[in-house]
């Protein structure tokens, strides 16, 4: 079996085969899709967090002690 790789965008549920294949990609063919993964689009912001601490005992020794 022979296997061509390509990336391809789907429009309107059609996937389009570059040219450089379509001459050889004549008959059936079985199709697997692997959607490429979104990137997230930031602004770059970041969201600060806040932990109240009050009345909590914190030792060094202890929170760097490895178990």
């Amino acid at each position: 079996m022979i296997a061509y790789e390509f990336n391809s965008t789907v429009r309107d549920g059609i996937i389009h085969i570059p040219e450089q294949y379509r001459d050889k990609i004549l008959a059936e063919v079985r199709v697997i899709v692997l959607p490429q993964e979104q990137k997230k689009k930031t602004n770059g912001d970041f969201t600060a967090i806040s932990i109240c601490t009050e009345g909590f005992k914190f030792d060094r020794e202890a929170a760097n002690e490895r178990r």
